[in-house]
């Protein structure tokens, strides 16, 4: 499936489909649609993941950890 596997994770935090698949694009935005309660509960699922996964302090520590690396220490 296409998308950004890190932060969707299939009727986790979003809907995943094939790239280039129209009729299930068109499905996943009916689901959506028509279940707005739904998207709801994937938006916040999906915020939760990109907070806790992209925050400024864990991209803080892993550039540390490159310049650690390069510099031998």
């Amino acid at each position: 499936r296409g998308g950004v596997p890190e932060i969707i994770e299939h009727e986790r935090t979003g809907l995943l489909f094939e790239s280039c698949d129209s009729h299930s694009l068109f499905e996943a935005l009916h689901t959506l649609y028509a279940k707005p309660e739904l998207a709801r509960q994937y938006a916040t699922a999906a915020s939760a993941v990109v907070q806790s996964k992209f925050n400024k302090q864990r991209h803080v520590q892993g550039v540390v950890k490159c310049l650690e690396e390069v510099a031998g220490g």
